[in-house]
C-alpha cells in the first residue's frame, strides 16, 4: 500500500510546529536564566557588603534652645510627617532634628561606608559623586527592609534659605504624600539643562504644574528632565529598590550610575518644592549661581502663568 502524500505532508508540519514550540521554549528558559544571571552580576548584593561594615549608624541629636534652629519651622513640620529622615554625612552629622523626630532619624556615616563599597564606587574620576551615591543606595535599601511607607533624604552639607510659606504648606504637604500621585519630593534642585545649554526656553519634559497640591507644589509629569541634586528629597517605598538598583548597575557607564546624573531623571510624577528651600555648599558653581538657576527654572518652566507672588520671591533673594 503506497502512503498518502497528504497525510506525510501533514505530519512533516505537525513535527516542526512541535519542534519550533520547543525551541521557542527552550529560548525562553535560557533568556530567563540569563537575565537573572545579568541581574545577580550587575547588582551589588548590599547586605552581603554591610555584614563586614558594622557602626556606620549612629543617631542625630536634638536641636537646643542654644543653638539656632537649622531648619526653619515649615520644614520641620513637614519632616514629622515622614516615615524616617536619613542624613548622610562624613564623619559625623552636622545636622541636627527637633526632639520629636530623633528617633526617627540616623546619621549615616560616609568615611566608614566608603571603605565597604564596592571598587566600582570608590575609583575614577568621579569616585566622591559614586561614592555618595553608594550611600543613597544603601539606604534606600535600608528604608525597604524597615518597612517605610516613605524616607526623607539629606545631605549634611546643604545650605537651606528661609523662604516665606503660605500658612496651608504643611496641609497640602501631608495631602500630597498621602496620595499616589507621586514618586519623589525634591526640596532641592539644579536646573543643569539650563546651566548647560543656556536656553531661553523650556523643554516639555522639564515643565512642572502647581494647583493640585496648593502653590508650592509643582508636578513634573514626565521623566527624563536633566534636574540634578540628590541634597534633599523625599522618596516613596514603591521606587525605593527602583532607583537602588540603577544605581548598582555596574554594566552601566561610570556617569549613569551617579544618583542625580541619570538614576533619578529616570522617574516621573516628581515634585518640586517651589521656591527652593536648599542648595549645596560645596560645588563646582556659587552659591548665588544656584540661587539664580532655581529662579530661573521657575520663571521658565513652572506654570501655570500668572504664578503666585510666593513663588517669585527666590529671584529678589
Amino acid at each position: 500500500m503506497r502512503p498518502n502524500p497528504r497525510l506525510a505532508f501533514t505530519a512533516r508540519i505537525k513535527h516542526q510546529h512541535i519542534v519550533r514550540r520547543w525551541f521557542l521554549f527552550i529560548s525562553c528558559v535560557a533568556c530567563a536564566i540569563a537575565r537573572r544571571r545579568i541581574r545577580h552580576i550587575t547588582h551589588t548584593d548590599i547586605r552581603s557588603v554591610l555584614k563586614s561594615c558594622p557602626n556606620f549608624e549612629v543617631g542625630v541629636e536634638s536641636l537646643v534652645e542654644a543653638v539656632p534652629r537649622v531648619f526653619p519651622s515649615h520644614i520641620t513640620d513637614v519632616m514629622g510627617l515622614v516615615d524616617h529622615t536619613f542624613i548622610l554625612s562624613l564623619r559625623g552629622c552636622e545636622t541636627s532634628v527637633p526632639s520629636n523626630l530623633v528617633k526617627r532619624s540616623t546619621c549615616i556615616l560616609g568615611e566608614l561606608l566608603d571603605s565597604c563599597a564596592p571598587g566600582e564606587f570608590k575609583t575614577g574620576p568621579y569616585k566622591h559623586a559614586l561614592k555618595v551615591s553608594f550611600m543613597h543606595a544603601v539606604i534606600l535599601d535600608m528604608a525597604h527592609n524597615s518597612g517605610f511607607r516613605h524616607a526623607l533624604l539629606i545631605e549634611d552639607d546643604i545650605t537651606l534659605h528661609n523662604r516665606n510659606f503660605s500658612h496651608t504648606f504643611s496641609t497640602d504637604f501631608q495631602h500630597l504624600l498621602n496620595s499616589h500621585a507621586w514618586s519623589m519630593i525634591r526640596f532641592g534642585f539644579r536646573p543643569y539643562f539650563l546651566q548647560s545649554e543656556g536656553t531661553s526656553h523650556c523643554s516639555t519634559i522639564c515643565r512642572c504644574l502647581i494647583g493640585q497640591f496648593g502653590a508650592h507644589l509643582c508636578r513634573l509629569q514626565r521623566s527624563g528632565c536633566d534636574l540634578r541634586s540628590s541634597d534633599f528629597y523625599v522618596i516613596r517605598a514603591d521606587i525605593f529598590l527602583q532607583l537602588r538598583d540603577r544605581i548598582l548597575d555596574t554594566q552601566q557607564p561610570t556617569t549613569r550610575r551617579i544618583v542625580d546624573v541619570h538614576p533619578m531623571r529616570t522617574f516621573k510624577n516628581q515634585w518640586l518644592v517651589l521656591p527652593q528651600v536648599s542648595s549645596q555648599k560645596v560645588l563646582d558653581i556659587p552659591a548665588d549661581y544656584q540661587i539664580g538657576l532655581g529662579a530661573a527654572y521657575v520663571h521658565k518652566c513652572a506654570g501655570p502663568r500668572p504664578l503666585p507672588d510666593v513663588l517669585l520671591q527666590q529671584a529678589s533673594s
